[in-house]
């Protein structure tokens, strides 16, 4: 059993719209830990306006710093440095559980754009 991290949602751990190879990664981890991902969901134009003041704290600190998009998307925790693994290595992973922080989320689709584009035409 490896050991187990926290990669919290704070701002200096957030992309906005896109992961790259470039960015560095925010956690460096072994083949066998585990990580717990906290993540947070929308842009200003995305959240409901009744749930504007129930924002979780670092939701809040990562809007209050105008962080502006790379492109169109979701806010992406990450990226994650897997020790030993090399360019074209396949990597599993295994969501063990989620555990929803807030009682609503965002989420888009655009035709043949994002990860899967030949499967959403």
């Amino acid at each position: 059993m490896g050991t187990t991290h926290l990669l919290d949602s704070k701002p200096n751990n957030l992309h906005w719209g896109a992961f790259s190879a470039e960015f560095d990664p925010v956690l460096k981890i072994k083949s066998g830990d585990q990580v717990v991902i906290e993540t947070i969901s929308g842009g200003h134009n995305q959240i409901p306006p009744e749930k504007m003041n129930e924002l979780l704290p670092d939701h809040e600190l990562f809007l209050s710093n105008d962080r502006k998009p790379i492109l169109p998307g979701h806010i992406l925790t990450g990226p994650i440095f897997v020790e030993g693994a090399a360019p074209g290595d396949a990597l599993e992973v295994r969501i063990i559980d989620i555990e929803l922080r807030q009682d609503w989320a965002w989420n888009m689709i655009a035709p043949l754009r994002g990860s899967l584009p030949e499967d959403f035409p």
